[in-house]
């Protein structure tokens, strides 16, 4: 186990960070090297840009500009921030992008035998009605945790009370209370899933 002192030293304390208004208005004064065209950049007032980028010195303790009649210019300190901001910000954004881009995924436990005879001709129906969803299958006899496997959906084959007709029938996480076992808990999915209704 980390002691205090080391998860510190991993994890940065946000007292210590710059604040974000302010790295976002140094950003874009140091792309424009213009406080007014960062401002039109930002959607702000270029007062706003100007208040915001002295905070940020006044939270560094150094100056990032040097102020001119007609614009500004890096100190050494600035320029060298500047290049570390833009490309954490470049990092961020590349991580939003990818984590948009991301497909939805979904698990589903079943038995081999039911997976081989019912679900798996089915699932050309599944990816075509649902193509941004990455689906994985476990096949296994074991009834399995939710929590042990990381399932979504569970389904098996289920029989009427009166034994004339069988159908599928699902469990997913969501609908389960932790104090209800699963097999207590099922519901039929194959009305809001017609994939699963055919056949």
């Amino acid at each position: 186990a980390l002691s205090r002192d080391s998860r510190n030293s991993i994890m940065p304390d946000d007292a210590a960070l710059p604040p974000l208004n302010g790295l976002r208005a140094f950003s874009a004064a140091g792309r424009h090297l213009n406080f007014r065209a960062a401002a039109d950049d930002l959607g702000v007032t270029q007062g706003a840009v100007a208040q915001q980028v002295r905070g940020l010195e006044d939270h560094l303790g150094l100056r990032l500009f040097l102020r001119h009649p007609r614009g500004l210019s890096f100190t050494e300190e600035g320029r060298t921030y500047h290049a570390a901001v833009s490309r954490a910000f470049a990092q961020l954004a590349e991580a939003t992008d990818a984590l948009r881009r991301a497909p939805a995924r979904a698990t589903i436990s079943v038995t081999p035998t039911f997976a081989s005879k019912w679900l798996i001709p089915r699932l050309a129906d599944l990816t075509r009605a649902h193509p941004g969803i990455d689906l994985r299958l476990t096949a296994t006899e074991r009834v399995a945790s939710f929590t042990r496997t990381g399932s979504t959906l569970r389904c098996g084959r289920h029989a009427r009370l009166s034994g004339q007709a069988f159908g599928p029938i699902c469990c997913s996480r969501k609908t389960l209370s932790p104090s209800v076992p699963p097999r207590l808990s099922p519901i039929r999915i194959c009305r809001s899933m017609p994939w699963l209704s055919r056949g």
